[in-house]
């Protein structure tokens, strides 16, 4: 079984979110939340969407808004969608979800806060399983990532692999890498 802090990484129509599918399908309902495409928000401010969702929790999803430097007294309409994204996030950390299933979610969050987030979530015991097209060569945050050709896993690297053979892994995947 895949344990979490992976992605799936491959070009469009590789079958990355199939292995999504499957790896959330082995995790018990109450504890795992899948985010994908455009959120849906139904109040007007971002402190009322997070209401909806459980306080205890309210410290943590406090660090990732003030990362991405969102205020709780926003309307929801007005936030760019990189922002709408990091608040959809946020509600599903708010539920309390100790897995992150991320469907190329991210993609219109800027690289350098993307891996804040998602190095603050895994400090919170979150474990996060996300695909995307690319790498992003600015950080490394997963610990394992695999590589999806023709919907098969066809390599498995974990961090320090790419880390100490970069130039090679480059080499290799140049279509995945940003």
């Amino acid at each position: 079984m895949i344990d979490g802090n992976c992605i799936f990484l491959g070009e469009n129509l590789s079958g990355k979110t199939q292995f999504l599918d499957t790896t959330y399908k082995q995790f018990s309902q109450r504890e795992k939340a899948i985010i994908r495409s455009a959120p849906v928000f139904f109040y007007s401010k971002v402190q009322d969407e997070l209401f909806f969702n459980n306080s205890k929790y309210e410290n943590n999803v406090s660090q990732i808004l003030e990362i991405s430097n969102i205020s709780t007294s926003q309307e929801c309409y007005s936030l760019s969608g990189g922002e709408k994204q990091i608040l959809n996030l946020c509600c599903h950390i708010a539920s309390g979800s100790k897995y992150l299933f991320i469907d190329d979610n991210m993609d219109m969050v800027n690289n350098k806060i993307k891996n804040k987030i998602y190095s603050l979530i895994i400090t919170f015991g979150v474990k996060l399983f996300s695909t995307s097209t690319y790498i992003q060569i600015n950080g490394f945050v997963f610990d394992s990532y695999y590589l999806i050709k023709n919907s098969k896993i066809i390599e498995k690297l974990h961090f320090n692999e790419i880390e100490n053979n970069f130039d090679v892994f480059l080499e290799n995947n140049i279509g995945l890498i940003w």
